[in-house]
């Protein structure tokens, strides 16, 4: 069933690009009009500027959202991981976003929670057992 979902990089890259293309185009034909040029005889330098902008995009792009996104959602995924094999240490990675350090708290507290649930449901068996 995961298969069959787009991965967060390819949204992400494909909507960048998307938009900075749009944007590209849009400044420089916009550029020329106002120049009073004839848009039809700067077809080729239109395309040469966006596809050297296309191609800047895409390689800081998948720089940017590996820096940003993608390994720090490793690195959530491998503390969820860590707290999943009942290894409540403190989280070894440090986030560098408000939101994913949150989401990171937020899934140690779960954790201690299930935990503290978890030990209290065998407290109780073991008193029924012996009452």
């Amino acid at each position: 069933m995961l298969a069959m979902q787009p991965s967060l990089r390819l949204q992400l890259l494909f909507q960048l690009v998307f938009l900075a293309g749009a944007a590209v185009l849009t400044v420089g034909l916009c550029a020329v009009l106002l120049a009073g040029g004839d848009p039809t005889g700067l077809f080729v330098p239109l395309v040469l500027l966006w596809t050297a902008c296309t191609a800047v995009v895409v390689l800081f792009g998948t720089y940017l959202m590996r820096r940003y996104v993608l390994d720090p959602l490793t690195r959530l995924a491998l503390d969820a991981d860590a707290l999943a094999s009942g290894d409540l240490s403190p989280a070894v990675f440090a986030h560098e976003s408000r939101e994913l350090a949150e989401l990171a708290s937020r899934y140690r507290a779960m954790a201690e929670s299930l935990l503290d649930a978890q030990s209290h449901v065998v407290r109780v068996e073991k008193l029924a057992g012996i009452g």
